[in-house]
């Protein structure tokens, strides 16, 4: 939770924070935080895709190097507009999602501690789930919106992007561009939203919902062991002798190397949201068929696309 960090500057007597500065809290640092790592985003997005023009890169360019090469390619044929595009819905999405979930998480953790009597790794598991579910539920439409803004390119750009994929092994068949004329441009994020409900109904403001629903593993996963970590670290200094406040360095270990854990195990279902969120026609039948049919015709390399870029955005967040 978020107790640990105001109470480095609080002092212990003051009364426990509110659900709503959690809420506001958490608005204001993912608002600050998608506006820095957005182009980052953009290049996560385009190679989990089917879509993108970037997956030559990735095939010619030497290990580490992809991402930089990746946002010189964005910024050279779409500008500076390109590498924050879609930030927009992101600022809208991201503000009350992790408001949401931070204030679901705390209150959910506060009082099924209260019924259970103790503060034990299941009661965090089972508050991060709910926190998960309702957040994935409420703002669903709002990243449909952001995937289809991020790979949304002119008709030129998205002829190149079908050729230059399928070079590289991505099956035409698996393209929603395959055998289609190119799509209209989106106007703005608004426009995305009302030409999405307009033409796909709820199917399309809510598709992708079920790996996303997959993604609470990740999230439940992350908080879990984060308060095993922090319970490991002042047990450990009990144990020798030195004060059980957590130093503000540890709090930051502990969060990111669970981050990180949590984002490697569970990233394929990243790459499968992606997918089902693309716009046209689409070859998967629904969140398992497209996980067996990203594995058996791209593999590995295609169940963990993008995630340099994604392990870079997130774990410092």
């Amino acid at each position: 939770g978020n107790d640990e960090f105001l109470s480095m500057t609080t002092p212990t007597a003051r009364p426990k924070p509110t659900p709503l500065v959690h809420f506001v809290a958490g608005g204001l640092a993912g608002a600050t935080a998608l506006t820095i790592t957005c182009p980052l985003d953009v290049v996560r997005t385009r190679l989990q895709s089917t879509q993108s023009d970037l997956h030559t890169i990735k095939k010619n360019s030497r290990p580490g190097t992809v991402i930089f090469q990746s946002l010189a390619n964005v910024y050279r044929s779409e500008g500076i507009r390109g590498l924050w595009r879609g930030l927009g819905p992101n600022l809208i999405g991201v503000t009350p999602s992790r408001a949401v979930y931070f204030a679901v998480y705390n209150s959910a953790k506060h009082r099924l501690s209260e019924l259970t009597g103790s503060e034990t790794p299941l009661v965090h598991l089972a508050s991060a789930a709910l926190a998960g579910v309702t957040t994935a539920t409420a703002t669903n439409p709002i990243w449909v919106v952001k995937v289809r803004m991020q790979l949304q390119q002119d008709a030129a750009k998205q002829k190149a992007a079908l050729a230059q994929s399928t070079s590289v092994g991505v099956p035409p068949r698996l393209s929603s561009l395959a055998g289609a004329p190119p799509v209209p441009l989106y106007r703005n994020s608004f426009h995305a939203l009302r030409t999405i409900a307009r033409e796909e109904g709820l199917r399309g403001l809510y598709c992708g919902v079920t790996a996303s629903y997959l993604g609470v593993l990740e999230t439940s996963f992350q908080f879990m062991f984060y308060e095993s970590l922090k319970t490991s670290i002042r047990n450990y200094r009990r144990e020798n002798g030195q004060e059980e406040q957590i130093a503000p360095h540890e709090y930051f270990v502990a969060s990111a190397f669970s981050k990180l854990v949590a984002s490697v195990a569970t990233y394929p279902h990243e790459v499968v949201r992606t997918r089902l969120r693309e716009r046209g026609t689409l070859p998967y039948r629904g969140v398992l068929h497209c996980f067996y049919l990203i594995g058996k015709t791209e593999g590995m390399a295609g169940l963990y696309g993008g995630m340099g870029a994604h392990l870079t955005r997130t774990v410092p967040n």
